[in-house]
């Protein structure tokens, strides 16, 4: 019986630029993540009060106070987009 299908397995070989190319690629992009992670950040802390609560009754009083806080990391790359104009 014949075989149905026939395969053609074709062999390719990855030369030795192609690997030194995408080794060489590899590094920087990790260079440049790595980099990047490492430069110093600002950080920025805000606060604010957003509703206060306050009831009594004869023998007790109760003063409620919600505050949230905000915080925000930043480094020179992301201050400089910022102000950056367009």
């Amino acid at each position: 019986m014949a075989p149905c299908y026939s395969l053609l397995i074709e062999e390719k070989t990855v030369g030795r630029r192609t690997v030194v190319f995408l080794l060489i690629v590899a590094v920087l992009v990790l260079g440049s993540i790595a980099g990047y992670s490492l430069l110093p950040k600002k950080y920025k802390l805000s606060e604010y009060m957003t509703q206060t609560f306050v009831f009594w009754n004869d023998g007790e009083d109760f003063v409620f106070v919600t505050v949230n806080t905000n915080g925000r990391a930043s480094n020179v790359i992301q201050e400089k987009l910022e102000t950056g104009k367009y």
